[in-house]
């Protein structure tokens, strides 16, 4: 799935990256808890936002468990999303998405090659080097209600795409069997 949110370096892109690691990085996102752990209708589950130069996207990406049909996991996301847009998203939850962009920063910061494409890429996609040194300030900015606002704001059904991709089917399942 595909839901369409604003540019790069912007507050509600911000917020909606946060919502991301909220809902699915690691083994205690929403996503995973519930769709993974709980529900076992996934075997993966994540969810990335990107950061453009003009519209970006939120992808949600998961592979049912085996035996799950494809519709019973877009239903079980379709229901987590319309959980956090009625409910929203609770301060630990937001508490803890901050600290893991902290430690990415940290991580993507730890070699010069990858400061100075950091540096390099905002200076093209945004036309600020000084990102590098403002970002967390932008990224810890980001309230409680400005991530729960974007999310009923760009969590909207009919502005995403939903595409599903299955395996080919089995060449010798296809053949003609012997003797017929």
């Amino acid at each position: 799935m595909a839901y369409h949110i604003p540019p790069g370096n912007t507050p509600e892109n911000y917020a909606m990256q946060q919502l991301a690691i909220i809902l699915g990085r690691g083994e205690s996102s929403r996503f995973y808890q519930h769709l993974v752990k709980d529900k076992q209708l996934a075997s993966e589950v994540g969810v990335q936002g990107d950061e453009r130069i003009g519209a970006s996207l939120l992808y949600i990406f998961a592979t049912p468990r085996p035996g799950v049909k494809v519709e019973d996991l877009e239903k079980g996301i379709d229901d987590e999303i319309a959980t956090v847009v009625k409910d929203g998203v609770t301060p630990d939850e937001l508490a803890k998405a901050k600290t893991q962009l902290l430690r990415q920063f940290i991580e993507r910061r730890r070699s010069s090659l990858f400061t100075a494409i950091l540096i390099g890429s905002y200076t093209v996609y945004f036309n600020d080097p000084n990102l590098i040194n403002t970002i967390l300030d932008k990224e810890n900015a980001v309230t409680l209600d400005q991530v729960n606002a974007a999310v009923k704001k760009f969590l909207v059904r009919d502005q995403r795409t939903v595409v599903i991709t299955l395996p080919a089917a089995d060449e010798a399942s296809k053949a003609p069997k012997a003797g017929k």
